[in-house]
């Protein structure tokens, strides 16, 4: 089946002008911006890696913008876990600055949810403006 042959069907929540509430469009092709269509996901999270804590990044940027369930983050360089959907795994370093787990400037990250098959690479960039 192609994106030609294809229908997309979503519920309103309310009726549109012509009282349907079942609506239907043809896909649009994928938005080669967006880290989730795209064919490599890669983002750039300028933060404080001095200030900043692993349960803050992965409550913050890893579930809170990204919408991970159970994000799992590991240093591409040395394969370190520093964040782990694994209950427990990580607890001992949750509170520790990212700058003390050795995600610092440049660092690149493997992060991925297992249960939503989403897998992304991220960047770190540091800014000591930040708070």
């Amino acid at each position: 089946m192609t994106l030609i042959n294809s229908t997309v069907v979503f519920i309103s929540p309310k009726p549109n002008p012509r009282q349907q509430i079942l609506v239907s469009e043809v896909p649009r092709k994928p938005n080669p911006k967006c880290y989730t269509c795209s064919e490599q996901r890669e983002l750039i999270v300028k933060t404080n890696t001095k200030l900043t804590t692993v349960r803050s990044f992965e409550a913050k940027f890893l579930k809170g913008i990204l919408n991970m369930v159970a994000p799992d983050a590991i240093i591409a360089t040395n394969s370190n876990i520093i964040v782990s959907s694994e209950e427990g795994e990580t607890d001992a370093i949750a509170d520790r600055k990212l700058e003390e787990v050795g995600v610092v400037n440049g660092c690149l990250l493997s992060c991925d949810d297992f249960l939503q098959q989403f897998k992304v690479r991220v960047q770190v960039s540091h800014d000591g403006t930040l708070e």
